[in-house]
């Protein structure tokens, strides 16, 4: 039997907005304090993560990491060019 998908359309282009942006800000600040400091309390974490090949990555990623993302001139579609010259 096959799900019904949902009739939601997500809307990709509101994580990019200013208030969006400041609210995943607070939340995030939030979470620091009352998720990660306690559990790092009890069992700490590198000072430095990264990944098995050294390169230095963040405790987690949000929108706000990406707010300058150009969907189509920096991932663009699989297999698509796009000459940047």
């Amino acid at each position: 039997m096959l799900e019904q998908q949902s009739s939601i359309t997500p809307h990709p282009q509101l994580l990019f907005e200013e208030s969006v942006l400041e609210s995943l800000k607070i939340e995030r600040q939030q979470w620091e304090e009352t998720t990660v400091q306690p559990s790092t309390h009890r069992m700490p974490e590198r000072k430095h993560l990264m990944t098995t090949s050294g390169v230095s990555i963040n405790r987690v990623y949000t929108p706000q990491d990406n707010a300058a993302l150009d969907y189509r001139r920096d991932l663009n579609l699989p297999g698509e060019y796009r000459n940047m010259f």
